[in-house]
């Protein structure tokens, strides 16, 4: 995670991917850890 001048944040690619799995396996009702 970057912290940016203007005070907002950006994710890495890696962390990005994560919540974007986290969310899709959340819609489909799979829980994956």
């Amino acid at each position: 995670m970057t912290k940016n001048p203007d005070g907002s944040v950006t994710l890495t690619e890696k962390e990005y991917e994560r919540i974007v799995l986290r969310i899709a396996c959340n819609e489909y009702g799979h829980t994956e850890q």
